[in-house]
């Protein structure tokens, strides 16, 4: 029993080496199977977008970051609580003052 090539682009009839075979050659499995997953990771690209920036300052915000507030203001607004989790004050300033610099 012979079939039609699932690939759009080829469309030739074969006789299958398996009874759920759906393209004629391992080629246009691949051409099919490489272009869905390129389809896949565009649209997944068109979703991760990130325009969103700092409150305080001018920082980009990262796309794990769920705040509004980048982590240099964050800290600095949290100041007594930076220090109760063991980063100095001298720190989180200078990653202030390194995120101001890189505006």
């Amino acid at each position: 029993m012979s079939k039609i090539c699932a690939n759009p682009e080829c469309k030739l009839e074969y006789e299958p080496n398996a009874h759920n075979a759906k393209y004629c050659s391992p080629e246009c499995r691949r051409v099919v199977t490489n272009k869905r997953v390129l389809e896949r990771y565009h649209e997944s690209k068109k979703e991760v977008v990130n325009d969103r920036t700092c409150e305080e300052c001018p920082t980009q915000l990262s796309i794990y970051n769920p705040d509004n507030v980048c982590a240099g203001c964050k800290a600095k607004k949290l100041g007594i609580k930076v220090r109760e989790m063991g980063i100095s004050k001298e720190l989180v300033e200078e990653m202030y003052e390194i995120a101001q610099k890189n505006q």
